[in-house]
């Protein structure tokens, strides 16, 4: 850069970080991921990218921006405001979303940069800037956009659909978001290689995991990270292009975007807040591996506070202690197991003993959380999901999922130390459930197993009513009518003389029984 150059980005810099101080911002708010390798700063282990902009483009789109805005103004005043395209939003949220972006115009032309990102958490604002450009279809780079367009984005990304993975992973191309060239100069090739790939995938999770987390901070003492979640995608994602990522994060992670849908519009709009994820007293997963799960089933993302059924560092690593932490669970719930080098685990919608024969539904999988994730769904109907015996000698005692009796797709035998998985099954799709999994069975060593509820509230009392049913039933069996198990005096002496003797001896006198005359 020329000492002319150099000079008056300075000068413009100053400017802009004058005018940031108006929204209470500073410079380092004002920063914005990048999208051109030539541009890029990557430092630090969280691979914070950064963009360096032409300040001086920057400022002049401000600019222009207030004296578009100050020119026109008078006019939009008295225009008619019935008139507004809300572009799908209320009235009430349109009035809502002009007053947090600090509109004040009957009928707005723009919308100014630094008023969006204020909206947000200091440790989203890096985030929320693609999304702004993305939104509202204008280039990096400019200090506003068309305030029409932004509402028109952001009315589709807090919609029932929201935003796609297709959408998050665009946010971060260069296909969408690169700056115009300077005419005469030569185009920049737009890479989508699996380097550029595994950045925009990387950027969308760590997006998906704050708007998730909205209420937690990287700054907490107890902090909670997305690296853990971010390693396992990237290590099991199809990274051959970007429409082919986004199908496969469709497919396998299809809960996740809307959490960017649901902190847009409760910070914008003021729809209603994404619940707060419950943290997870857990030795086998982490918040990060704890969101994976969330995003990957409907029902897990939309479940209540899961319940530990069964966790072998609290109630010893037993069967019969599973049996009893699990056993007539009436909803889903989720088997987590830790080995030496991995995460697995499996869905399972029945805990009740099958007698050594398969039950369950098409709604269990597989699943492995790390190194890689993959996820097993169903895929046939076989019936052989779940085995599920601990009673009958006469079969094998463990819990099991897909294969068949005796040959299961992940076994986790009475004694767990016979645990294995195979290669595939019948039942369940392709995937490797374990990261040395070679040859046709593989055998794992048991660090942790935990059970957790997904079912809330009401599974949780279904099985407490059941147990208490069963209880009852083994204590009415327990108490034996003797008076009734003999008619005669003869049957009595003969099977219960013992018992009756002992009975009668051990009686005190009944003074009402005593003979009239006998008494002193």
């Amino acid at each position: 850069m020329s000492e002319v150059a150099s000079s008056e980005a300075f000068s413009a810099g100053r400017c802009i970080g004058e005018r940031a101080k108006d929204f209470g911002l500073s410079i380092h708010d004002l920063k914005l991921p990048c999208y051109r390798a030539r541009d890029r700063l990557i430092t630090g282990s969280g691979r914070c990218v950064v963009c360096i902009f032409s300040i001086t483009k920057l400022l002049a789109a401000s600019r222009a921006s207030t004296h578009a805005t100050m020119g026109q103004g008078a006019a939009h005043v008295q225009a008619d405001a019935s008139r507004e395209d809300r572009c799908g939003f209320s009235a009430e949220e349109y009035a809502r979303l002009k007053k947090t972006l600090r509109i004040t115009d009957a009928q707005p032309v723009r919308v100014e940069l630094a008023d969006f990102v204020a909206c947000f958490p200091s440790h989203l604002r890096s985030f929320v800037q693609p999304l702004f450009f993305y939104l509202s279809k204008e280039q990096v780079g400019e200090g506003s956009a068309e305030w029409k367009s932004l509402v028109t984005g952001l009315s589709k990304a807090t919609s029932a659909t929201g935003l796609s993975w297709s959408d998050l992973l665009q946010v971060w191309s260069e296909t969408h978001l690169a700056q115009e060239e300077p005419a005469g100069a030569e185009p920049v090739s737009v890479s989508t290689g699996e380097q550029e790939l595994s950045l925009f995938l990387e950027l969308a999770l760590t997006l998906c995991f704050w708007f998730s987390f909205a209420e937690r901070s990287p700054d907490e003492q107890e902090a909670v990270s997305p690296d853990a979640m971010v390693a396992a995608v990237t290590a099991g994602a199809e990274m051959t292009t970007l429409e082919a990522l986004a199908q496969w994060l469709q497919g396998n992670l299809p809960m996740l975007p809307r959490a960017v849908a649901a902190n847009l519009g409760h910070t914008l709009v003021g729809c209603a807040a994404l619940p707060p994820i419950p943290p997870l007293d857990s030795r086998v997963v982490s918040a990060g591996l704890h969101l994976l799960l969330r995003g990957s089933d409907a029902r897990l993302w939309e479940s209540e506070e899961w319940q530990p059924l069964y966790r072998d560092w609290c109630d010893g690593l037993s069967f019969n202690a599973l049996i009893k932490g699990a056993a007539f669970y009436e909803g889903p719930a989720l088997v987590l197991i830790r080995t030496p080098d991995s995460v697995l685990g499996a869905l399972s919608t029945s805990w009740v003993e099958g007698n050594g024969k398969f039950g369950g539904s098409m709604e269990s999988f597989l699943f492995a959380l790390q190194p890689a994730f993959v996820q097993c769904k169903s895929s046939s109907r076989t019936g052989n999901y779940v085995y599920f015996n601990s009673r009958n000698k006469h079969y094998p005692r463990g819990l099991g999922f897909g294969g068949q009796l005796g040959f299961c797709r992940l076994w986790l035998d009475a004694d767990f130390e016979d645990c294995y998985v195979l290669e595939s099954d019948a039942t369940y799709g392709p995937g490797r459930l374990l990261p040395t999994q070679g040859g046709l069975q593989t055998r794992f060593d048991v660090v942790n197993v935990e059970v957790w509820g997904c079912g809330g509230l009401e599974a949780a009392k279904a099985q407490a009513a059941q147990r208490e049913r069963l209880e009852s039933a083994r204590e009415q069996a327990r108490k034996v009518d003797k008076a009734r198990l003999c008619d005669n005096e003869f049957d009595k002496e003969m099977f219960l003389a013992n018992t009756f003797s002992a009975t009668a001896e051990s009686r005190e006198p009944n003074p009402k029984e005593e003979e009239p005359g006998t008494a002193s």
